[in-house]
């Protein structure tokens, strides 16, 4: 238990950093330590939900994590001119009705082995550019050489994970690459975030975003399709993990696979509650908890309990923070621990020509227009190969 607890920790810190970091530099947000603040609020929030949730009432319901797929759309997001604040609310409404109704297995239907395949595949590749361009620009002052030994070494560490069969170890191995590599070229974290609780209420919009809230027709117009996205990432996010899931639980642990309803029931609460306390991130399954918890094959309340335990003592000491915040731990989770397995199960939900066909569309298509466009264009073809194949037979 004490294995998927530490590395979901550390995970959960880095993607809710990305997250906030990104929102900052869009709207250009000034206040002081808005970046370490925020994840301290998004910690506690989630920890409390979780303790609950996956660790008491509602033992099947996976702990709600960090829609990791999204962070690469955030300047696309501002430059719509998207408030994040509706942008939650929209998501966490959609994903309630889902739940409620029962309604993302349907949702999921619409999208085909090639529609799914080719989304996983362009997140997975903006995901990758966004991280790069952003580790090569911290690493300016030092040179190329640093961002390559980083990459480099996180490669490395990652296919011999994988091939000992320990990916679960990826994110407290990315930690340690990125400190070790990074020492050599001079370059430490900055300990600056000191011990203390978070601020729980909605005058985060106004204080600390320092964003005008606003409910009219034209924020929630320009929040409508990238909510809409989101909420369908989700069942395609959680499906990918349920499926290795149900590969390495034993028949007769199957019990301990987590149940969508119940999952996607808790993280539409949390994101609600987390958007209106000032939350940067999107709420989704905790990927960086569940890929490690299936490869040891536990069930999820006691490792949940530890989960949240590790959050609030990272949350309420402030240093850890710091740490899992720093650039290279940041970019090298992000890159290895997301980014490149959700290209290689991309490529993996892929098994036909058509398929492929249809990925490459929505490749295609969301690098050069819009990640909007591919989806839904992969939506339109993928049905009209399904229909082909059905009128054959």
């Amino acid at each position: 238990d004490m294995i998927p607890a530490f590395a979901g920790a550390i995970g959960k810190v880095s993607l809710v950093a990305a997250f906030a970091v990104a929102w900052e530099q869009a709207y250009a947000i000034r206040y002081p330590g808005f970046v370490a603040e925020n994840i301290r609020l998004e910690m506690v929030v989630a920890s409390l939900i979780l303790l609950i949730s996956s660790a008491c009432l509602l033992p099947r319901a996976a702990p709600p994590g960090t829609l990791t797929p999204l962070i690469p759309m955030v300047p696309l997001m501002a430059a719509a001119g998207v408030h994040p604040l509706t942008l939650g609310l929209m998501i966490g409404l959609f994903g309630l009705l889902l739940a409620v109704t029962r309604t993302l297995p349907r949702i999921v239907a619409l999208n085909t082995a090639g529609t799914r395949g080719g989304i996983l595949m362009l997140f997975g590749l903006l995901g990758l550019n966004d991280s790069t361009v952003k580790l090569f620009a911290w690493s300016e002052p030092v040179g190329w050489l640093l961002p390559v030994a980083l990459l480099s070494s996180g490669l490395a560490g990652y296919l011999l994970l994988t091939h000992w069969r320990k990916a679960y170890l990826t994110v407290p191995v990315c930690l340690v690459v990125a400190l070790a590599v990074s020492a050599a070229f001079g370059r430490v974290p900055q300990l600056s975030t000191s011990p203390g609780l978070p601020m729980l209420d909605f005058s985060w919009w106004s204080v600390r975003w320092q964003l005008p809230v606003s409910f009219g027709v034209q924020p929630f117009l320009a929040a409508l399709p990238f909510a809409a996205l989101a909420v369908v990432m989700w069942p395609l996010d959680a499906t990918a993990i349920m499926t290795m899931h149900e590969q390495q639980y034993k028949p007769y642990e199957q019990k301990a696979v987590f149940d969508l309803n119940q999952t996607f029931l808790v993280v539409s609460l949390r994101q609600l509650i987390g958007v209106v306390l000032g939350g940067a991130q999107v709420a989704a399954v905790w990927r960086s908890f569940l890929i490690p918890l299936g490869v040891v094959r536990r069930p999820i309340p006691g490792a949940a309990l530890l989960l949240a335990l590790f959050s609030l003592s990272f949350a309420f000491a402030g240093y850890p923070i710091d740490i899992a915040m720093y650039a290279p731990i940041l970019h090298l989770v992000l890159v290895f621990g997301v980014y490149v397995p959700m290209l290689l199960s991309g490529v993996k939900a892929i098994r036909h020509k058509s398929d492929w066909l249809v990925a490459a569309l929505v490749l295609t298509v969301g690098i050069a227009l819009h990640p909007l466009a591919g989806w839904l264009l992969g939506i339109a073809s993928g049905q009209w190969v399904r229909l082909k194949t059905r009128r054959r037979r």
